[in-house]
């Protein structure tokens, strides 16, 4: 499972794109709130265990800390929307936001969809540059266009949708994953996770649980093997150096941690990454 590090960064921000192809995106998960909007074709999501399907013309709504995936059978299009929770707080309270609706798909009216099309029309039209899977720069004009549409559809989809049962912990979980990401490449455990933020390690662990049943080390080692990647793409240090500063006390540990995330070893991964 992905854990996309860059989304646990507490800051007010908007990751946007369209995807036009045959999409697949793996199991991932970051404390981001994300929203997309089928415009043509089908899309299966996958959140924790359940499965459904968006049609053109349907909006999934992805909680934060839910783990999930993206299929497509044939080629398909969509405009992809990852926002802080900060950047709408004043639209959907916390406790609406981590807990999610009932569906995470949702049919919307066909007054939304013409309010939605008309302003990514415009949105569009006004920008000059690419900006696939860029933050962006969230001036007065672009700040008002998100909210603005983000309020649009959270009122319809809690209207249509209603609110699942509370998902507990999720606010201890965020604090724990934002800890992990700052100090995974030191000598962290349940017990120092727990003594840094106030919780007994046997409570810490029983978060950990409430993600679709994943546990410490599997979080601990998919930190780590971010970092790695990006070590093994932009630098030629050693692959033992990059494992101990990864924080992995041996270059065996490291291999075998990265092999059972990655699929292959760190060799090979960053030789298939220099002749792309």
């Amino acid at each position: 499972m992905l854990i996309q590090i860059k989304n646990f960064e507490n800051k007010t921000t908007v990751i946007t794109n369209f995807n036009r192809e045959k999409y697949h995106h793996e199991d991932h998960i970051h404390l981001f709130s994300e929203l997309v909007y089928v415009l043509y074709g089908e899309m299966d999501v996958k959140i924790n265990d359940t499965t459904e399907t968006a049609k053109a013309g349907d909006i999934i709504i992805v909680p934060p800390l839910a783990v999930h995936s993206y299929s497509t059978k044939e080629y398909t299009e969509n405009w992809m929307c990852t926002f802080s929770n900060d950047f709408i707080s004043d639209i959907v309270s916390e406790k609406e936001l981590f807990s999610g609706g009932k569906r995470h798909v949702f049919t919307p009216s066909d007054e939304l969809r013409t309010y939605i099309s008309q302003r990514l029309h415009t949105y569009i039209s006004q920008r000059s540059v690419d900006w696939k899977l860029q933050p962006v720069p969230l001036d007065t004009n672009t700040t008002r266009f998100f909210k603005a549409t983000l309020h649009a559809v959270f009122d319809e989809y809690f209207r249509t949708v209603g609110s699942a049962i509370e998902r507990k912990h999720l606010h201890t979980i965020s604090q724990i994953l934002i800890y992990m990401h700052e100090h995974s490449t030191e000598n962290i455990s349940l017990e120092s996770i727990g003594k840094a933020l106030g919780y007994s390690p046997k409570y810490v662990s029983k978060c950990f649980s409430c993600i679709n049943g994943l546990n410490f080390y599997s979080f601990l080692n998919s930190f780590r093997t971010e970092k790695a990647k990006l070590l093994l793409r932009r630098t030629d240090l050693r692959i033992i150096d990059i494992a101990v500063e990864c924080g992995y006390s041996s270059e065996k540990s490291f291999q075998r941690a990265f092999l059972q995330i990655v699929g292959k070893n760190p060799s090979e991964y960053r030789h298939d990454r220099k002749n792309r």
